[in-house]
């Protein structure tokens, strides 16, 4: 499209637009702006951008965004953890990141360090700035992509350029620049979570963190076994005594006429069975005085009896209640343990036997 009539120069010689000669001004895709002169049908292209030092490298989208560019090669930024190569053939070139940068925790976003690596456009958005300082400011700022850095011979003090989008970077190695340049390019930590292999030294706190983590088990299991089988043998302790205290009469009371006696009260009542008044189809019966001097006939039932507390206890108590002149009245008994007793008014004539 011819845009307008004009001349230019270009290394002495001026071009002038004529009746034979067109001039055309183009914007190229990948940011070259050239001219195009057409002389008597044929085409003439004069590249107003080229520079000598950088080629065609100075062109925004020469080699599309996050590409690197020499004038010898291209190449997405060093480290491959974090970016892809989309293309890569004579015209097209181009890098993307790995995992694109997401606002939602900035905490994961960090910085790739390219030394000597500067932009096709630098437009300072802070002067007499220190590197960290830029860098921060960049971090904070969740639009921005990279942080290009440029300075004399101090860190502490240089200007800075926060592009809210990068377009292809140039290598600035054996060319001669005014001034240094370093370039953040802001990555996702993220995307490199699963693909970084662990150093030596991460893994020792992680061979550590495992030892800990297993003698800690071990250790519990050792002693949930420990207590378990304290907690069964005091449960088998326990499950004895309240066998033992089944048999036991005091805490049963048949009736309220008879008295319970003790073992221990009966053995020192007898004297321990010391005088023995006779044998019954149970045991054997011995004389006892009680604490109030009354004086009695105690019935020891045998080993051998095969009733049980609860036919001793009931039998008892059915004898407590019958009360008849002809009947030696039960006066009290003892089922403590092992040990079975029924205390009998003592006879003064003779023993029931004779």
């Amino acid at each position: 499209m011819d845009l307008l009539k004009f001349s230019f120069k270009k290394e002495g010689v001026r071009y002038t637009a004529t009746r034979n000669h067109s001039l055309f001004l183009r914007l190229e895709p990948k940011g070259q702006f050239n001219i195009y002169r057409i002389t008597d049908g044929k085409l003439e292209i004069f590249y107003l951008s080229i520079q000598k030092l950088y080629g065609e490298c100075i062109y925004p989208t020469y080699r599309g965004n996050y590409g690197v560019c020499s004038r010898d090669k291209c190449s997405c930024p060093d480290d491959s953890r974090y970016f892809k190569q989309l293309n890569a053939t004579a015209n097209e070139f181009s890098c993307a990141q790995d995992a694109p940068l997401s606002c939602q925790n900035i905490t994961l976003h960090k910085f790739l360090t390219l030394e000597n690596v500067s932009h096709f456009g630098f437009v300072s958005q802070f002067v007499d700035i220190d590197v960290e300082s830029c860098k921060m400011a960049c971090l904070n700022d969740c639009s921005c992509t990279a942080a290009l850095f440029q300075y004399k011979s101090n860190l502490n003090i240089g200007n800075c350029s926060l592009p809210m989008e990068l377009y292809s970077l140039r290598n600035n190695t054996g060319v001669v620049f005014n001034d240094n340049a370093l370039a953040f390019i802001k990555v996702q930590r993220q995307s490199i979570i699963i693909a970084e292999t662990p150093s030596k030294e991460q893994k020792l706190p992680l061979v550590l963190l495992m030892v800990l983590l297993v003698s800690a088990f071990l250790v519990l299991s050792i002693g949930a076994c420990y207590c378990y089988k304290r907690w069964r043998k005091k449960k088998f302790v326990l499950q004895m005594q309240r066998r033992d205290n089944s048999n036991d009469s005091s805490s049963l009371h048949v009736t309220n006429i008879l008295r319970k006696f003790s073992f221990e009260d009966l053995r020192s009542a007898m004297q321990n069975f010391q005088v023995r008044l006779g044998r019954g189809g149970f045991g054997y019966a011995f004389e006892g005085v009680l604490h109030n001097s009354t004086k009695v006939a105690v019935k020891r039932l045998g080993p051998d009896v095969k009733q049980g507390k609860k036919e001793i206890l009931s039998e008892v108590e059915t004898i407590g209640n019958i009360h008849h002149f002809n009947l030696v009245r039960l006066v009290g008994y003892c089922a403590q343990r092992s040990n079975r007793l029924l205390v009998y008014e003592y006879m003064f004539n003779d023993s029931i036997d004779k």
